[in-house]
């Protein structure tokens, strides 16, 4: 007799910590049911330190440091991650996301409306510990 098991889908090679365009890092990690991205470390030297380019006045005096800049995301496969959202701090701005991990690459494309109509931005993956915001 045989027992047949369901094993648990292959952990996201997108989780970790990943250096961005502007050389801030992002920690990408599981959160509930979808896959979230933090800032844990900005660009020096940084001369403002809270989210003052949100468009609701009232969230401008928040800290970069641990703003989740990436949220709603689901994993699709190991390598494809979609319908998420992605906020920019240095715009204000919220843009639909789609992720594509290829080894130590990660693709994140925003764009509004449709993907044809966006940018895709490479971060590489960290290997070694962040000391943390802006140090």
């Amino acid at each position: 007799m045989f027992l047949m098991f369901q094993s648990a889908p292959a952990p996201s090679g997108a989780f970790g910590n990943w250096v961005t365009a502007d050389k801030s890092v992002v920690d990408m990690y599981q959160c509930g049911e979808h896959i979230c991205g933090k800032l844990v470390k900005f660009t020096a030297p940084v001369t403002v330190t809270t989210d003052n380019r949100n468009p609701k006045p009232e969230l401008r005096q928040r800290p970069l440091c641990g703003l989740m800049i990436a949220e709603g995301f689901r994993m699709t496969d190991a390598t494809h991650i979609t319908e998420g959202h992605v906020y920019d701090p240095e715009s204000g701005k919220t843009y639909s996301g789609v992720i594509t991990v290829e080894g130590d690459a990660l693709k994140l494309r925003g764009y509004v409306g449709i993907p044809l109509f966006g940018r895709t931005e490479v971060w590489h993956r960290l290997k070694e510990p962040v000391a943390g915001c802006g140090k």
